[in-house]
């Protein structure tokens, strides 16, 4: 029984082996008041614009592998600032209750595309956006994006489905207890 017992815990040290975990950064109390400032909503002609929450989640995930300083911090707080002034500004004709930044005037969409800008170099990164797809990628030093303005998952956690995992526990478990049960009989041991 003690050996049955022992293989038991082999096996689930075994699992624990097995299982990545990726951990990651923290958010700092400099990226949480980015990432709340990123989600204030702008009110214009009873309209209102929030930044879609897949995008917010692409901004968390990037503050995970950096610390924001408080000064940079505040620097990118003031640009989102300033972007949600300019379209509380704007003068739009808006038949929905959600607004959309093609609702808004070319300067308009010019001066948050400036703000957004200036937020990104405040901290290293690289705003683009391409007019042919009508698409905006901010990307890194080296070149790699950390984002896009499409709707990502991001994959972060475990490498190894954990029912799968426990599978393999429980399989692993009863050949090793039949292993035992055969030596047993066999008067191996």
């Amino acid at each position: 029984m003690k050996k049955v017992l022992a293989i038991v815990f082999v096996a689930i040290l075994a699992l624990t082996c097995v299982i990545s975990v990726a951990a990651a950064g923290s958010i700092n109390a400099n990226e949480q008041k980015v990432l709340d400032a990123l989600g204030k909503t702008a009110k214009v002609s009873g309209a209102t614009f929030k930044i879609p929450s897949q995008y917010i989640n692409q901004a968390k995930n990037y503050f995970l592998t950096v610390d924001l300083t408080k000064e940079e911090a505040d620097t990118i707080i003031a640009k989102i600032n300033a972007a949600i002034a300019a379209i509380e500004k704007a003068k739009v004709s808006v038949s929905g209750n959600e607004l959309d930044l093609h609702d808004l005037d070319r300067d308009t969409r010019a001066t948050i595309f400036a703000n957004a800008t200036e937020a990104c170099e405040a901290i290293g990164l690289r705003l683009v956006y391409d007019g042919t797809d009508n698409a905006v990628v901010i990307t890194n030093e080296a070149g790699e994006a950390v984002f896009e303005d499409e709707a990502v998952i991001k994959k972060t956690g475990s490498e190894v489905n954990v029912t799968v995992a426990a599978l393999i526990v429980v399989v692993l478990t009863v050949v090793a207890a039949a292993g035992v049960v055969v030596t047993k009989k066999a008067q191996l041991f």
